[in-house]
């Protein structure tokens, strides 16, 4: 069976995945499950604003770019931090079993949620049966 939604570190459509960072790109931390009508994808984005998120659709590749925003307090200036200037990237192939055009995306609290709706063609039906 192939999954709708996939990605390199992602084989399975119910998958969690650590971060992981190389060249101050972070691979961020996120879930993907599956319903009925939709996969759900639920990204861990501490930091960062809507005005900091890019996420595009382009040759079945969700893609999703967002680099946080590094805020003192007023008044403070950080005298040590273990936090870097790394940005978050990471890709999900979408299959066609997905409906693209009704993609959503939340960002709420530094987590995106994103609701993938399965076509039509690919969610459950009952089937009626008749007799003779």
């Amino acid at each position: 069976m192939t999954t709708a939604v996939t990605q390199q570190h992602c084989a399975k459509a119910q998958k969690t995945h650590k971060p992981q960072v190389q060249d101050n790109v972070v691979i961020p931390e996120y879930r993907i499950t599956h319903g009925e009508e939709a996969y759900e994808i639920e990204v861990e984005l501490p930091g960062v604003s809507e005005n900091n998120l890019n996420l595009q659709l382009e040759d079945r590749w969700l893609i999703l770019k967002a680099t946080p925003e590094l805020l003192a307090e007023e008044g403070f200036e950080p005298v040590h931090s273990e936090f870097g200037h790394a940005r978050f990237e990471v890709g999900f192939k979408v299959s066609t079993a997905i409906n693209s055009a009704e993609i959503k995306a939340v960002l709420k609290d530094g987590i995106l949620n994103l609701s993938l709706p399965k076509a039509k063609e690919f969610q459950r039906q009952n089937i009626a049966v008749t007799t003779g």
